[in-house]
């Protein structure tokens, strides 16, 4: 039962900061495009499409994206720190059990609850802003709007829900009944 719950556990952690690593150093963060129009009744027109990414971003306080990158620096730094940890971890626990490493299982539940809020205040702070300002003129129209990267942080934001459900759940649970070790402990 724990050989499962771990395999889980792994997965959810390797899933969460690949995907939180690709959402975060991808350039589609905001997408930006302009229209410009080749006559005055604005019936003809071409477009280009610029990708905006928060790594590296040049300080530009148009796109109002300091609050997502804070977040998702702080989270980023986070979440290789939950790697380190996570890997000898694991190894120990498939080794020698899970005797010697309940606790930092739990202390990987609170890492995790940290980076799934951090990761969630970026990602939904920067897709419920109104990031679509146009610019409007006669032969020029610009419109922002969110690309996918965002969505990459929160799906691993969600995916860091599942670490914290399944490392709970083998740090402080007995495989043979769900109680924990001292329960059973004074049930014997």
């Amino acid at each position: 039962m724990y050989n499962s719950r771990l395999v889980f556990l792994a997965c959810f952690v390797f899933l969460s900061s690949i995907m939180y690593s690709v959402g975060l150093f991808s350039q589609n963060w905001v997408v930006r495009t302009r229209y410009i129009y080749l006559d005055q009744n604005r019936n003809m027109f071409t477009s280009y499409v610029d990708y905006i990414g928060i790594f590296p971003l040049k300080e530009d306080k148009r796109y109002g994206l300091s609050l997502a990158k804070v977040a998702a620096g702080i989270s980023f730094v986070i979440h290789l720190i939950r790697l380190i940890v996570f890997v000898p971890s694991y190894c120990k626990a498939r080794e020698l059990g899970l005797a010697g490493v309940r606790g930092t299982f739990s202390a990987i539940l609170g890492v995790s609850i940290v980076i799934m809020l951090l990761s969630l205040t970026g990602s939904i702070g920067l897709m419920s802003q109104n990031i679509t300002h146009n610019k409007n003129d006669k032969l020029m129209e610009v419109e922002y709007e969110a690309g996918y990267s965002p969505y990459l942080c929160l799906i691993s934001g969600l995916l860091d829900l599942a670490v914290c459900i399944v490392s709970g759940m083998v740090g402080c649970c007995d495989s043979r009944s769900g109680m924990s070790e001292q329960a059973v402990s004074i049930q014997k």
